[in-house]
């Protein structure tokens, strides 16, 4: 693909997921009930999933504090991937400092999808609801 091509593309892209921002139209998330346990880790033996407009992906977790402040800085996941955060309620803010490629993110209150949004690199977010856990993952992982 060219990068006026690629440019296209991403212009195309962004510009439909801007239109299900304004529109509220949020994504469907399933969260299975082995993602909800506290036994967290990051081991090869990790199956968990998380179904996201009914793809797949496997959970990664940012399990410690250096996890949670680095989160996908410096880290690059594959797209059928994503990147699970669990805190205390609250409303996030989020940025996308030293990251290489955007970014979808999607905030949830236990299973229910409050907010939602995408981001390029060197941008920042502020959640406009509470949630306990946020989703990371690239943003063309949607892509069909």
């Amino acid at each position: 693909m060219s990068n006026s091509n690629k440019d296209c593309f991403e212009d195309n892209y962004y510009k439909i997921l801007d239109d299900n921002i304004l529109n509220n139209e949020f994504p469907k998330v399933t969260i299975f009930d082995n993602l909800m346990e506290n036994n967290v880790k990051n081991d090869i033996n990790n199956n968990k999933t998380l179904k996201i407009n009914g793809k797949n992906f496997k959970v990664l977790y940012a399990s410690n504090f250096v996890d949670r402040a680095l989160g996908l800085m410096f880290r690059d996941i594959n797209y059928d991937e994503a990147l699970v955060f669990k805190y205390i309620f609250r409303k996030i803010h989020v940025h996308t400092c030293f990251m290489k490629y955007p970014i979808y993110i999607i905030f949830l209150n236990d299973d229910k999808v409050v907010d939602f949004t995408y981001l390029k690199p060197w941008s920042t977010y502020q959640s406009k609801e509470y949630s306990n856990m946020m989703v990371e993952f690239k943003d063309a992982s949607l892509k069909n």
